[in-house]
């Protein structure tokens, strides 16, 4: 995980010292530029979110070889013999598992105090 994020979290107060994080659900994403796609980076920052109080979900979006698989506009350029939209596809995925964990969450979690 990239020092300066590290930095930015470490000022984020966890869950138990009043932060605001408590069962928050999140939905980790990493791109580079080999086939691994920062998996690395991810394991560290989910465990960095759960001791911050986090619900870290199980699907993640890791997109490798970003520089084949996006053009210069963000724009998902399709792969392969069929046109496939790999990331596109995960994307879906995980915005469904986000969003059934977030309503699933929505009763536990503790309310803030204004």
């Amino acid at each position: 995980m990239g020092p300066a994020l590290l930095n930015l979290l470490d000022h984020v107060p966890p869950a138990n010292y009043g932060g605001k994080w408590a069962l928050k659900p999140v939905l980790t994403v990493s791109y580079s530029m080999n086939k691994t796609g920062g998996v690395r980076a991810l394991t560290q920052l989910r465990s960095v979110a759960g001791e911050m109080g986090c619900v870290t979900i199980s699907a993640y979006l890791a997109v490798g070889e970003a520089h084949l698989v996006l053009g210069e506009d963000g724009v998902e350029k399709p792969v392969g013999p069929k046109k496939e939209t790999p990331v596109t596809a995960l994307t879906l995925k995980a915005k469904k598992e986000l969003v059934t964990v977030a309503r699933a969450l929505n009763g536990v979690r503790p309310q803030a105090k204004l």
